[in-house]
Parts: structure tokens; C-alpha cells; sequence
């Protein structure tokens, strides 16, 4: 974490976790590289043995986190920051502790949280090489891992816990120590050798300056590099200079704007930078809390676009009556967003990847704001028109269904670019999750929002149009003065690329369609596009024509409102339980796998139950459902932009996956509507559960392997070529063997 500089290249620490292979990959290109150098080593000295460390010597708090998170391993990264939370609640001083230590100009000091002795209550110890507690904690941003010194930092009990929670709030990012008040939670102290003992009767006890006799020290445990040990009461610690080689470049990986004010003796000579120094670095990557504001406009607009698409089918029945149409007709006022879709992708795709986002959702948000008004206009006037005009303004119903529908893609396919855009990659999929299920939060309310309205009375369909109408409005003039395109700088290299990349021209970057093509001859990315398909078009359909496959089984529109709303809530906790199930495991495929194989288990059970009549059986099978099948358009959207980037626009991978989604929608919707019409919405149930089931079949032919190869195949490239472009100078391991010869 020293040596990769998240903070300059993130605006902030990033978890390993979130990059395991460009870390790992990393690594192996230093050790290829060949060029080394050498830094500190800490000796610890306890029980008549000695133990090398290489970064971190924890007491107290710090290392009780280890213990206690122990039992917590299946909650991954998290479990340390509980750990963390609940130990600094209950702020149990250490046991008392006396300190002696020797700084790098030879000065002697003695410390200790004995009252009795002039000390205050401690919650730990901190001893550290290295400016990392763990790979995104920079708690000693002063350390440096080539100066010949450690620092020690002892852990104050502060005046209250509020203040105590702020300041180990700030730990992530080294801020604490510029704290006006800082000297009352933490005080740290530059040292060359330490000898730290634990007096069992406290002030008075093991005093002397002499040896300390064992009979009078307390024995415990500590931690050395994450990993648990015992002591017998007395703990010796020195600093062995650069006694440990490592196969890194430091001028390579802090760079020249890196560069502290004083370097040690041995870097001079090399005119060579620190390690892992503190520096006065400019961060080149930054984020902005505007981020979230553009999220939540982004959701609400998606939202509302998706309440008017579904807002017909779960009052199939009052709709007929309302507009005096068929269920053919009920069922082509959502299909149209489906069919409107496949036309309009392209072009939304392009003008997202070109423009940027402002332009796409003010496109989107505007035909569906102007869609809904002329659903208003077409009902109002039907209340005072003759049979032949009425039959005339329900093509006015579907023109305005159409207008919405055409503003869709702008919306549907722009997740994925926002997230890329706005957030660094460790909040990136989180972005992407929370964007993409705004739309099934705006099914949700398309599903209960006319039931409540209209209450099966038709007469009541005009207030329903004005209410959809009045919201998607406001969401479209929400855009206008707060709906950023792009932050002023970008918040990683990724973002900073494909920035890059809307402002090159036509001819530096692929036309859409040959973007597509080279997707679409990916075979790893066609599984994804299938399985997405598949699943997003059964989803569809059973969104649009619910009413009428649980209708011939006795269920009311009611129920049909209950199950869509109760598909989407589900829905949503799935999304958060996947997301966290990606975030542990970073493995895409297996987590796409177990969503279809909830989702074809619920859908199983949902052709079975219905047919029984069963209420209950019903909301269990499709909660399970929206569970297991709603996080896989945000989870299949990441897949996809692992597989393809960056040789693939963000927005045409998406607008490919909805696509084809869509396209099974509209075959499955056709054919189904033909079987209800006949009598068959018994087999219309199973063939949904074979539906979802072919997205499983197909999601099992993704490889591990291929998933971020492109992306990881163009960083190294890259990073190769900047190598190549340096100065021709001798490598940094023959300068420091050259040195160690002297």
C-alpha cells in the first residue's frame, strides 16, 4: 500500500481487495523488472526470542481488533471496521505500560499511562515501519520505510467518545494528525530501539533502570504483522536500517512531486526519492460530493420513466374498461418500451459515450416527462368524445407510451457510465448497484401507485395519468440546474480514460457498431449478454402481463399490485446481499450463477404454488424471485465492463445486454399472450421457470479467467510503455549494490 500510492492515484486509499489481480500482476512486473532497493526491518525481542517484522507492532485495541474479528471472517474486509467500532464504544484502557525509548539523534525518553506517574489512559499501541495499519488505513502518514527509524504512536483514550469516533474516523486517510486537537488522541514519537514493559503491580513496580525482573511484569499477547504472539511482560523492538531487499523502484512509484524535504544519507547519494513518504503531492484523481446528488436525480428520473412503462399492467382489467380496448392492446403499452427500445439503443448509447451524461438524461428525462403529458391530453379528451374519437385518442395513449419509451435507453444504459465518470473504482459498483436499482424501485411504484389511485374504479384513470405526469415533470426540471455532465477532475485513471476518450474524435475512436461487433464476437461476453437476456426478458414479461398470468388462478388486481411490489422489495435486499457477495469473494461468475439459481428455484416454485392458490406460497416464491433475479442487471453490467474494457464503450455494453433482453421480451410476451388468450397460463408459468433457467445454462460458460484480462493486459502495456520511456539510467538494485560494496 506504501509503495502503490492509492491516494495519489485514487484521491484516496483503495482496499486490495478491490484489485487483487492488478496487485498481483504489479508485483510480478517489479520482480521482472529487476530493479530493487532496501528498507527497515524492526526486531522484537520477548520470551528470550527474537522475531523479525517487517511493518506493524500492534498492543492494546489495535491488536484485541485481530481477536475479535476472528469468529467474522465470512463478512470479509468489514469485519475489522466492527471490530473497530465496537472497541472504541466500549474504550477499555490497556493494561499499564511503561515505555523507554531512544530516538535517531540518540535522546532517551520514558512514557507511560500509569496515573500515578504523571500518565493518561491509553487504548494502545502502535509501532509501525510503514505508513499502513491495513491496505486502506494510512494511520502513520509520516512513516518512511528507508530512514532508519519507527514511529511510535500511542492511542489516547481522547476526552469523550463522540470526538474519539471523529478522529479514528479520519485514520483512513492520515487527516487525523492535523487535527487541532490531535496531541489528545494520538502522540507520536520517532525511535531507533524501544523496550516496552507491563508492571503486574503498576506505579512503583519494575521502575528501576536496570533489567526488569519477571516475577514483577504482566505477561499478554500482542501482534506482530497481523499475526498474534505472547509476551512475558518486557518487549525489546529495534530498528535494523534497509536490512530487507525488495524488488520496487521507489523513483517509480512515488515519483519526483513525491519527494520529501529531507532524504536519508543513502538516497542522497542515489538522488533517489523516499519510500512511501509523506510528500506534498497534488493528488491527479479527486471526488466530489456531488456524486451522490447526481445519483439520486439520475434515480428518481429513471424511476419515473419505469413507473409509466409498467402503470397499465397490473390494472389490466380497469385499463380495459377505462379505454374500452382488449388485453391485446393493455399489453402493448408496455410492450412498446421493449420494441421503441432495440430502435433507439444505438443512438443513446452513442450520444451517452460521446456527450456525456447531462445531454443523455436531459434526452431521456424530457420524452418521458413530454410521453406522459400526452397520456393526460389523449384521457382528458376522451371524456367528451364520441366512440370513434375515443377509439382514434387510444392511439394517442400509445403514442405517448412510445415517447416515454424512446427516452428509456438514455436512461438505461447510462449506469454504468455515471458510476465510471463520478466514482473511484471502489465505489464504483456500489454507484452502478444503487443506479440500476432505481428502476425496479420506479416498477415498484408503477405497480402499487395505480391500484391505489384508480381502486379498480375507471373513471378514476385521468388522476392517475396527472399524478404519473406531475412526476415525471418535476424530474426532468430537477435536472436542469443541479444534473452535472462530469466532475471537474476525474476520480481515477479509468475515468480519466475514457474522459479521454468522448472528447477524441469519430476517427481515433471505433464506431458503435463495430464496438459491438467486437463484443459480440467475445464468446465470454455472449454468455453474459445471453444470461442477461434471458433473465431480464422473463422479468420483463412477467412484469408485464402479471395480472393476467395470476387472474385465470383467482387472484385480484390487488394481489397482482402486491406480488410486483413485493418482487421489487425483495428485489432491493438482494441487490444489497449480492453486492456484498461480489465484494467478498470478487468472483463475477459464481455470484451471477447464484442469483439464477435463486431465481430459477423461486420461479420453480412459483409454477407450482400458483396453481394452488396459495396467497402465501405466492409471495415467498416471487420474494425469492426479485431476490435472486433483480441484482443481476447491475452485477451483469460490471461482467460486462470486466470483460470488454476498455475496448468497448461502458454504454454499449449495456445498451447490448438491455437489448437482447428486450428482444426476448417482446418474443416472450407475444407468445405468452397468445397462450393466456387460449387457455394455457399453466404452461406459461413453467416455460417462464425454463426462461430464467436458460440464463443459468448460459452464465456457466464465462470464464474465470477472462474476466478484467483485457483491462489488466492494457494497464501493463501501459505501464510498460512508461517504463521504456525513462531515462536510460542504471537500475536502482545495481546503484544499491554498488553501495553496499562500499
Amino acid at each position: 500500500s506504501d509503495f502503490r500510492q492509492s491516494q495519489r492515484r485514487r484521491g484516496r486509499e483503495v482496499s486490495v481487495y478491490s484489485e487483487l489481480e492488478a496487485v498481483a500482476e504489479w508485483a510480478a512486473d517489479r520482480v521482472a523488472d529487476g530493479r530493487s532497493c532496501c528498507v527497515d526491518v524492526l526486531d522484537v525481542a520477548t520470551h528470550g526470542q527474537r522475531v523479525g517484522s517487517v511493518a506493524i507492532v500492534y498492543f492494546g485495541i489495535i491488536c484485541d481488533v485481530d481477536i475479535l474479528a476472528e469468529p467474522l471472517r465470512f463478512m470479509g474486509p468489514l469485519r475489522f471496521d466492527l471490530a473497530s467500532f465496537w472497541g472504541l464504544l466500549k474504550s477499555r484502557p490497556m493494561a499499564p505500560c511503561r515505555i523507554r525509548t531512544k530516538g535517531p539523534d540518540g535522546t532517551e525518553r520514558i512514557v507511560t499511562n500509569i496515573k500515578e506517574e504523571g500518565g493518561c489512559d491509553w487504548l494502545g499501541l502502535s509501532i509501525n515501519l510503514c505508513q499502513h495499519w491495513s491496505d486502506s488505513t494510512r494511520a502513520s502518514p509520516r512513516s518512511q520505510l528507508d530512514d532508519g527509524a519507527a514511529e511510535l504512536h500511542l492511542l489516547k483514550c481522547g476526552p469523550n467518545r463522540r470526538q474519539l469516533l471523529k478522529a479514528f474516523g479520519l485514520i483512513a486517510t492520515g487527516a487525523h494528525m492535523a487535527l487541532p486537537n490531535a496531541e489528545e488522541f494520538v502522540e507520536t514519537l520517532s525511535f531507533t530501539e524501544i523496550e516496552i514493559s507491563f508492571p503486574e503491580g503498576g506505579a512503583g513496580a519494575a521502575s528501576g533502570s536496570g533489567p526488569v525482573a519477571s516475577t514483577t511484569l504482566r505477561p499478554g499477547i500482542f501482534n506482530i504483522d497481523g499475526e498474534i504472539f505472547r509476551h512475558d511482560g518486557r518487549v525489546d523492538i529495534s530498528v535494523l536500517p534497509r536490512k530487507l531487499r525488495l524488488f520496487v523502484d521507489p523513483d517509480e512509484e512515488c515519483g519526483s512531486s513525491a519527494l520529501p524535504e529531507t532524504l536519508p544519507s543513502f538516497y542522497n547519494d542515489l538522488a533517489s526519492p523516499g519510500l512511501g513518504s509523506l510528500g506534498s503531492y497534488a493528488s491527479n484523481f479527486q471526488v466530489y460530493p456531488w456524486r451522490w446528488w447526481n445519483v439520486a436525480i439520475f434515480c428518481f428520473c429513471i424511476g419515473a420513466n419505469q413507473m409509466v412503462w409498467i402503470s397499465f399492467a397490473p390494472i389490466a382489467s380497469t385499463t380495459e374498461k377505462a379505454y374500452s380496448v382488449d388485453s391485446a392492446f393493455v399489453n402493448a403499452l408496455s410492450l412498446i418500451f421493449m420494441a421503441v427500445y432495440l430502435v433507439f439503443t444505438f443512438p443513446a448509447s452513442r450520444v451517452i459515450d460521446r456527450a456525456g451524461c447531462r445531454p443523455a438524461l436531459l434526452i431521456g428525462a424530457g420524452l418521458t416527462a413530454v410521453g406522459a403529458l400526452v397520456r393526460v391530453g389523449a384521457t382528458e379528451l376522451m371524456k367528451s368524445a364520441d366512440a370513434d374519437t375515443k377509439q382514434m385518442l387510444t392511439w394517442g395513449l400509445l403514442l405517448g407510451q412510445a415517447l416515454a419509451a424512446a427516452g428509456q435507453p438514455f436512461l438505461m444504459n447510462m449506469p454504468p457510465k455515471l458510476a465510471n465518470v463520478w466514482f473511484p473504482i471502489h465505489q464504483r459498483a456500489a454507484a452502478d448497484t444503487i443506479c440500476s436499482m432505481a428502476a425496479p424501485v420506479g416498477a415498484a411504484v408503477g405497480f402499487v401507485l395505480p391500484s391505489a389511485i384508480t381502486g379498480g374504479s375507471a373513471s378514476q384513470m385521468p388522476m392517475l395519468m396527472i399524478v404519473e405526469a406531475a412526476v415525471c415533470v418535476f424530474g426532468f426540471l430537477l435536472c436542469l440546474p443541479f444534473f452535472k455532465s462530469a466532475p471537474p477532475t476525474p476520480p481515477s485513471a479509468a475515468a480519466a480514460a475514457s474522459h479521454g476518450a468522448m472528447l477524441s474524435s469519430a476517427e481515433v475512436r471505433p464506431s458503435i457498431l463495430k464496438e459491438s461487433l467486437e463484443a459480440l464476437r467475445d464468446r465470454d461476453f455472449l454468455a453474459v449478454q445471453l444470461a442477461f437476456s434471458f433473465g431480464l426478458g422473463t422479468f420483463n414479461t412477467l412484469g408485464t402481463m402479471i395480472d393476467q398470468f395470476v387472474h385465470p388462478f383467482g387472484f385480484s388486481e390487488d394481489d397482482a399490485s402486491a406480488f410486483g411490489a413485493i418482487t421489487v422489495a425483495f428485489g432491493l435486499v438482494g441487490a444489497a446481499f449480492w453486492a456484498a457477495v461480489l465484494g467478498y469473494t470478487h468472483n463475477h461468475r459464481r455470484t451471477l450463477l447464484g442469483c439464477f439459481v435463486c431465481s430459477t428455484v423461486a420461479a420453480l416454485g412459483m409454477a407450482v404454488v400458483i396453481p394452488m392458490r396459495s396467497t402465501i406460497g405466492v409471495y415467498i416464491m416471487v420474494g425469492i424471485l426479485g431476490f435472486g433475479m433483480t441484482p443481476v442487471m447491475p452485477l451483469a453490467f460490471e461482467t460486462s465492463v470486466e470483460l470488454m474494457h476498455p475496448a468497448v464503450g461502458e454504454a454499449t455494453l449495456s445498451g447490448l445486454c438491455v437489448g437482447g433482453g428486450q428482444i426476448v421480451g417482446i418474443a416472450m410476451t407475444l407468445a405468452f399472450q397468445s397462450l393466456c388468450q387460449h387457455g394455457h397460463a399453466r404452461i406459461v408459468l413453467w416455460l417462464i421457470s425454463i426462461g430464467v433457467a436458460l440464463g443459468f445454462v448460459a452464465i456457466s460458460f464465462v470464464r474465470d479467467r477472462s474476466i478484467g484480462l483485457r483491462r489488466r493486459t492494457t494497464e501493463s502495456l501501459t505501464r510498460r510503455s512508461s517504463r521504456e520511456q525513462r531515462s536510460s539510467s542504471p537500475t536502482l538494485g545495481v546503484l544499491c549494490a554498488e553501495h553496499c560494496r562500499a
